[in-house]
């Protein structure tokens, strides 16, 4: 009888035992996941570090660490591999996930306020600055605006917001708000009589406005936006008389760009 309750005890210890290492490793399993990400290598030679929400013998679903997600067909991938996730850095762990970079390219059309006319205006506008978690980016932004009557060399501050996470195309809205200095002189007329330059100043300016981003895995990301432009400009040239005649330009524009961020 007391064999038979040692036998009983033994097996009991047994099992306790091993449930326990299960467990262990089931922890331990978990750990070393925590630690790897799955690498999608495609054919194309792209490589999608992240991990696998769906895998069936058509797709794989992909999330990045970005947030995104991409499908892609299973006859365009070569091999599925694990790596180690690489260590967050200080922006990361603050709310800055990274840099961002955005060029873009456009016109803008309209009349002048204090004008008859209307005309289109070349526009190039860079920005540079920080991403505010996944989905926002704010930074500074500077460039060159083509009028008839004036270059203007505008300074803003940036600031867009994705409005979808985890999908490749994305509607967003975007803001700029600065000054442009004007960097150019007008004449009516092509000789040099000083009673025929204006002076160009600058003045206020901002831009806002929705666009489409088209996403791109770790590459750039294609843009192209619409929106509403204004830049106030003063101008001043000599009289007749001896006194300075000046006048208020205002610019109100519609803007269309395109361009790429990454």
């Amino acid at each position: 009888m007391l064999a038979k309750k040692y036998s009983l005890l033994l097996w009991v210890l047994c099992l306790v035992f091993l449930l326990n290492s299960l467990e262990v490793n089931g922890q331990a399993q978990k750990g070393r996941d925590v630690k790897l990400e799955q690498e999608i290598h495609l054919k194309n030679g792209w490589v999608i570090r992240g991990k696998i929400l769906e895998e069936t013998n058509e797709k794989v679903r992909v999330e990045t660490r970005e947030g995104n997600v991409f499908v892609f067909a299973k006859d365009k991938i070569t091999s599925i591999t694990y790596s180690k996730k690489p260590k967050k850095d200080r922006g990361e762990v603050a709310g800055y996930s990274q840099l961002f970079q955005l060029l873009e390219w456009g016109i803008m059309s309209g009349q002048n306020v204090s004008r008859t006319d209307r005309n289109i205006a070349f526009s190039l506008f860079n920005a540079t600055g920080l991403r505010l978690g996944n989905n926002a980016q704010i930074g500074l932004g500077y460039g060159v605006d083509v009028y008839r009557e004036v270059i203007i060399a505008p300074v803003a501050l940036h600031f867009r917001a994705d409005l979808l996470k985890k999908t490749v195309i994305t509607p967003y809205c975007f803001g700029d708000l600065g000054y442009g200095f004007a960097v150019s002189d007008r004449s009516d007329s092509y000789d040099n009589d000083p009673l025929r330059i204006w002076n160009n100043k600058g003045g206020l300016r901002y831009n806002t406005g929705i666009g489409l981003k088209m996403r791109s895995g770790n590459g750039p990301s294609w843009v192209i936006s619409i929106g509403y432009f204004y830049q106030k400009s003063k101008q001043e040239k000599q009289y007749w008389t001896g006194g300075l005649l000046e006048k208020t330009v205002q610019y109100r524009r519609l803007s269309l760009r395109t361009g790429i961020t990454f």
